[in-house]
């Protein structure tokens, strides 16, 4: 997983958690070289118990459900919910997604390995609060605007995917370069274009053009492309790597810890 590396499990723990509580009474920890993803099972009752998963390379999402015991003495686990919680220099976002997949863990002569039944998809946002400097949004409104960005964001990404590999993502520099380069610096042997002025910055519409599909121009040129990724840049994350990642996982090996 590529970015266990820049992203370690305790600043996962610390940052996604904060002052959520769960009482878990079996931890399963992926090792090495695949570090990065963690399974907390609850308290069982009647072979069913409360679960949740941490992913290292989803910093900001936590993803919840019922892990009901196998015959052969694993795990299937089957997610409902995706936590969701980020936050910039002006406000944060604290949301909820509707989440369906099924994943088993079985125990194997080298540690518990992971089956992906079937593959997690997100569904649609059900919750969502916001903050905006002094300003707060709550109910149906935060739900609506937050949705809306991520359907921008799900359409962004989407695109992105087609021109670039999975680790591009990962460099913020070089992601900031491309998307924004009025305010990066263009790429050698790229000069600006035709600009347009929203909200006192310059877009390069003649880029946007050369460099989008048509549908994204709109929202480049309008800045809401940058507010965007200024204020939300785990969730390009999450989407960027959510189909890839799933693929991955049948390569990891986790160990139970005392």
């Amino acid at each position: 997983m590529k970015c266990a590396a820049k992203i370690t499990l305790a600043f996962v723990f610390l940052g996604l958690v904060g002052c959520s509580t769960f009482s878990a009474k079996t931890v399963l920890e992926s090792k090495k070289p695949f570090e990065g993803l963690r399974l907390e099972i609850g308290s069982e009752k009647e072979g069913r118990a409360p679960a949740r998963i941490l992913v290292a390379e989803f910093p900001g999402a936590v993803f919840e459900g019922q892990a009901e015991k196998t015959p052969s003495g694993g795990w299937k686990v089957s997610l409902t919910t995706l936590r969701w919680f980020n936050n910039w220099a002006n406000g944060w976002t604290d949301a909820s997604f509707l989440l369906e997949g099924v994943l088993a863990f079985e125990k194997g002569p080298a540690g518990w390995l992971v089956n992906v039944d079937t593959v997690p998809s997100i569904a649609v946002a059900d919750k969502a609060s916001l903050r905006y400097f002094d300003s707060y949004l709550l109910g149906d409104q935060a739900l609506e605007q937050f949705s809306r960005r991520w359907e921008r964001v799900q359409a962004a990404t989407a695109f992105l995917a087609t021109k670039f590999p999975e680790s591009w993502i990962d460099n913020r520099e070089k992601v900031e370069r491309f998307l924004f380069p009025e305010l990066r610096g263009y790429e050698k042997g790229e000069t600006p274009g035709t600009t347009t002025v929203v909200d006192s910055l310059l877009w390069d519409v003649t880029y946007s053009a050369s460099h989008f599909e048509e549908a994204l121009r709109p929202v480049r040129d309008s800045g809401t492309m940058f507010r965007d990724w200024q204020e939300s840049p785990g969730l390009w994350v999450l989407s960027f790597h959510w189909a890839p990642y799933w693929k991955r996982a049948v390569s990891v090996v986790l160990i139970e810890k005392k």
